[in-house]
Order: C-alpha cells, then sequence, then structure tokens
C-alpha cells in the first residue's frame, strides 16, 4: 500500500501541528515530500489535526504546503479586514469625542461671551434655536473650536 510512503510525514506534521514556528520549519526541511503527497495521507493529517486545509488533488496526489500557503492568505486577509473594522470603530469613537468636545467648547465659548456681554435674552434664545445660535457663532467668530 502506497500511503506507508508517507506515514513518515503524516506523523511528522501531526507531531508539529500545535506549534507553528517548528511546523513551518519542519515543512520547509521537507518541502519536497509535502508538496506531493498522496490525497489518503493528507485526509489523515486533516482529519487528526482539524487544520482546516483544504487540497487541490492531482491524480490522487496533493500540495500540503499549498494549502498551508492558502490557509494562511485567507487568515491573513481576515485578520486585515478585522483590522480594518476595529480600525474604523476605534475612529469613529474617537472622532465622536472629538465632535463632542468641539461642540461643547463652542457652547461654552458662546455662553461665556453672552454673559460677559449681559446678553441673557439671547443666551435664552440659542438654547432652543439652533438657527439663532449658529447665528450667534458666526457673530463672535466663534468656528470648530478656534475662537
Amino acid at each position: 500500500m502506497k500511503f506507508q510512503s508517507s506515514l513518515r510525514e503524516v506523523l511528522l506534521f501531526i507531531k508539529y501541528s500545535k506549534d507553528k514556528k517548528n511546523l513551518a520549519k519542519m515543512l520547509k526541511q521537507n518541502e519536497e515530500r509535502f508538496q506531493d503527497m498522496e490525497r489518503r495521507a493528507a485526509d489523515v493529517i486533516e482529519v487528526i489535526t482539524h487544520a482546516g486545509l483544504k487540497f487541490k488533488e492531482v491524480e490522487g496526489r496533493v500540495n500540503v504546503c499549498q494549502a498551508i500557503q492558502e490557509m494562511r492568505e485567507e487568515e491573513r486577509i481576515k485578520g486585515e479586514e478585522r483590522g480594518k473594522r476595529i480600525g474604523e470603530e476605534r475612529g469613529k469613537r474617537i472622532g465622536e469625542e472629538r465632535g463632542r468636545r468641539i461642540g461643547e467648547d463652542r457652547q461654552n465659548e458662546l455662553t461665556r461671551r453672552l454673559l460677559q456681554d449681559d446678553r441673557l435674552e439671547d443666551l435664552r434664545r440659542a438654547v432652543n434655536d439652533s438657527d439663532y445660535r449658529e447665528r450667534l457663532f458666526a457673530e463672535y467668530g466663534i468656528k470648530d473650536g478656534r475662537f
């Protein structure tokens, strides 16, 4: 039975399957043997290790190294997408916080100036009328956190 010729590779893969660094080293050292492996041997590796390898079979043979490279590439893409999502969420939170602070600073500056100029009625109106408040921001030159 031909499977016996791949037994060494099967056992090596299983031995190092939990240690990515040593698995990569072992695959590199035995690259030729893992690039042309019997499909049944590769199936045994998958059943025992649950590595998630997807093999492309050619005449009953598979390239385990290629399957691992493809799996790594898929994981890299997933990680990149996850990193983008996390970055976008973090950026959104930072932007919202910054916007909130700028809005508060603008409102506080307008309040300070209206109180300083004894314009209490304008302050009361600005609290409820956003168009009027924007005119007062313009009148006092209060823009985006710069006063």
